[in-house]
């Protein structure tokens, strides 16, 4: 296998590399393609018993969100699905990552599941509108 600027540039047996270019002898060894995560939560966010989790830390989401990306990149995970999370964030840390401003693994994400009103809704929690405290309806 050639790489080529951190790229799978090619694949053979009878592979042409360059005189300048690393060798590994990959003898008793596996190659892994990079694994995909489709189920992943980056982002804080909660129901009823998760209330102080929500509260404490969803100002740090960006922060969070990379950090996780990062994690799941140095366990093979080249590629995430956020199936449902606090879309603002989400959006901050995979654009950064598809522009090569920030390294992590690449990110599909979804917010709000289409038809849920969110972590603290009825359809997601049980949670009825008269129930809900402050924070919870921002």
């Amino acid at each position: 296998m050639l790489i080529a600027d951190g790229k799978i540039a090619a694949i053979g047996a009878k592979l042409k590399a360059p005189a300048s270019a690393r060798q590994v002898d990959g003898r008793g060894r596996y190659l892994l393609p990079g694994f995909i995560d489709s189920n992943v939560h980056a982002s804080v966010y909660g129901n009823p018993a998760r209330r102080d989790t929500s509260s404490r830390y969803a100002e740090r989401n960006e922060e969070l969100a990379l950090e996780f990306a990062q994690r799941q990149l140095r366990a093979g995970v080249t590629t995430m699905r956020d199936s449902y999370g606090v879309l603002p964030p989400l959006l901050a840390v995979r654009d950064r990552i598809a522009s090569g401003q920030a390294i992590g693994a690449r990110m599909l994400v979804a917010g709000n599941i289409l038809g849920w009103g969110g972590p603290f809704s009825l359809t997601y929690s049980l949670t009825g509108d008269r129930d809900l405290t402050l924070f919870q309806e921002q």
